[in-house]
């Protein structure tokens, strides 16, 4: 029996996010995603992740900078995960469970420049947001469900 010959190495500079997007292309109105609010589409998906990488780099966020993702599971989680990567930027998804104590670590420790976040969990967000440590330059809310923080964006009203 003869083994198989190794596989080729990704190239040097090799993006998931791309090759998730590329991947799913000739299958464009196959449902990629479903959440509460309905199914997303690879077309939506890839237009979306599109747009958040495009939206996150117009915001000042460079490639390799960290953005922290607060986020329930939703059709919201994966563009903002994939967006982040697409445009090179380093997604730190962390646990929805986490205390306002929690969060203000993993602020100040990933150096997050912004936060894309479910609006449910803004009040604890908000609460290690003011306990200090590290600004963050940006808030981006998946399904606001109150009014907004000054400074903070709606993603539906972003992309």
């Amino acid at each position: 029996m003869t083994s198989p010959a190794p596989a080729a190495p990704p190239p040097e500079r090799f993006n998931f996010a791309r090759h998730l997007l590329d991947r799913n292309r000739q299958r464009p109105d196959r449902i990629a995603y479903i959440d509460d609010h309905g199914p997303m589409s690879y077309a939506t998906l890839d237009d979306r992740v599109r747009r958040m990488a495009s939206a996150l780099l117009a915001a000042g966020i460079r490639r390799e900078e960290r953005v922290l993702l607060v986020m329930h599971d939703c059709n919201d989680w994966p563009v903002a995960f994939l967006g982040a990567m697409y445009a090179g930027i380093v997604p730190v998804a962390v646990n929805t469970l986490a205390t306002a104590d929690d969060y203000a670590y993993m602020l100040a420790h990933s150096r997050a420049q912004a936060v894309l976040a479910s609006g449910a969990l803004l009040p604890v967000l908000g609460t290690a947001m003011a306990r200090g440590g590290h600004e963050v330059g940006l808030t981006v809310v998946s399904h606001p469900d109150a009014a907004l923080p000054a400074g903070a964006v709606a993603m539906d009203d972003w992309l």
